[in-house]
This record gives C-alpha cells, structure tokens and sequence, in this order.
C-alpha cells in the first residue's frame, strides 16, 4: 500500500494524474492495510501461546496425532500429568507407532511414579525403532529407579552408541556407574557430559560427589560451586559438606551466591 502511494505520488506531483484518482486510490490502500490488519490481529490470537495454536489446529483440521502430542508436551511442562497423559493417549489412538508419543507418555508415567507403565510405553518405541536414543536413555532411568544398574546401563550404552554426543546419556551413565562403584568411570562419563556442555548444572555436582568420595575435596567444591553459580540449588548441601572437610568457612557458599546472581 505504501509503495502504491508512493508511486501515484510523483504523477501527482508532475500532474500526470488528477487529486480525485490519488484520494480514491489513497483510500483503497488504506481498506487495505485495515483489512490486513484485522487479519494479522486474529492470527495473532492463534498463536498466543501454544495451548492456543494446537487447540486451533485440532478445531481447524480435526484429530491430528502431532497436535495431540504438542498439546500434551505443553501440558506436561506445566505438570498438568492428567492432561498431558490424555493427549498422548489420543495421539496413539491416531497412531499407535508414534514413537515420539509412546516415549513422552512413557516420561509421563515415570512422572507420576507409575514405572510399569513408563517401560511399557520406552519398549514399545524401542520395537518400532530400535535406533531411538529417547527412549533408551528413558528406559535407562527408568530401570535405574527400579533398582536394575545392569539393564540400566545397557540402554545408557545404547542410548550413546546412537548419540556419541548425548550429554544426558553421558550424565545417567555417570550416575549408575556411582551406584555401582566405580567412580573412575562415572568420573569419566561427567567429563565427557561437561565437554559437550559446560554449563549441565547437574553434571558439575554429580561430578562433585563423586570426587567427594574420592576425597578430592578441592575439585568436588569448584564443581559444587559451579552448579550453584549455574543455578542447581541441590548443590549448596553438598558444597557446604565439602568445605566442612576442607575446614573452609561458609562466606564460599556466600560467593557462590553472590556470582550466581550476577550472572
């Protein structure tokens, strides 16, 4: 519209065309622009936020598996379980070999604490597609939380010969390795989890119980601190036994504090 205006402009000016043509067409643009507007505002209320455009996208299409699952991912972040579990449970209902549902359900039901279930919906994804790095680090977790290291770790290893690169994988490898007792391995897996990102919380203070228990107490503090700095709150009790070991005072949980606010 604004470069129509423009255009008539100058034969306007070099009276090429007449003030009533100019008006008339400065009037259309302007319907234009109004009516581009009002749509541009109603889309916008589509996309407010997610719950919003994948409820569109159902009223608009009908039963869609990928708006099912959207839908319950945004309810699942939101810790409404129920919710999110029914979707996932429409979108199988669509599909039944959606593997991304079947491991998002199965991350629903381990939420919940219903690990059966969890592992049913991981094996599942894991039948249809044995190459899901997903569902076998989830059904790492979950084996893991049932007390079975060995099945646990399998799948970690699965889960890592698929994703060399998975930082989880390298992380819940670690953390089984420490149930187990083999520190100088679960050591190696944090490592590797902070090579490939240096700012996992959680791996910087699992990397520092497990150096506590090696009795390396300087560098289990400098990775406790670094996880409170990074916002892990889980760490400030272990940071606090580390420098009772060290005979350190507690004004390093005070600089940890202070550094974590200013970031």
């Amino acid at each position: 519209a604004g470069a129509g205006i423009f255009y008539c402009w100058r034969p306007l000016v070099r009276r090429r065309i007449g003030l009533r043509t100019f008006v008339f067409i400065n009037g259309v643009a302007v319907v234009v622009v109004v009516g581009l507007g009002g749509l541009t505002w109603n889309q916008a209320q589509v996309w407010h936020d997610t719950d919003r455009l994948w409820k569109h996208v159902l009223s608009a299409v009908g039963e869609s598996k990928i708006a099912h699952n959207n839908l319950g991912n945004a309810m699942f972040k939101r810790g409404e379980l129920g919710e999110a579990i029914k979707h996932y449970r429409q979108a199988l209902r669509i599909d039944p070999a959606y593997v991304r549902t079947h491991n998002n359900l199965g991350n629903a039901m381990l939420k919940r604490g219903e690990l059966g279930e969890a592992i049913k919906h991981y094996r599942e994804a894991l039948r249809i597609d044995p190459a899901s790095e997903d569902a076998h680090n989830n059904l790492g977790s979950a084996m893991f939380k049932r007390g079975e290291l060995g099945e646990a770790i399998k799948h970690y290893r699965d889960a890592l010969r698929i994703n060399p690169a998975s930082e989880n994988a390298h992380n819940n490898l670690g953390r089984a390795m420490v149930k187990r007792g083999e520190l100088g391995e679960a050591i190696k897996h944090y490592r590797q989890a902070l090579r490939i990102n240096p700012a996992y919380a959680q791996a910087h203070n699992d990397l520092g119980v497990a150096l506590l228990r090696e009795g390396k107490l300087t560098g289990a503090t400098e990775h406790f601190c670094q996880a409170l700095r990074l916002g892990y709150d889980l760490a400030q009790k272990n940071l606090t036994v580390a420098l009772a070991r060290l005979g350190k005072r507690e004004d390093t949980v005070r600089r940890c504090r202070e550094a974590q606010s200013n970031m």
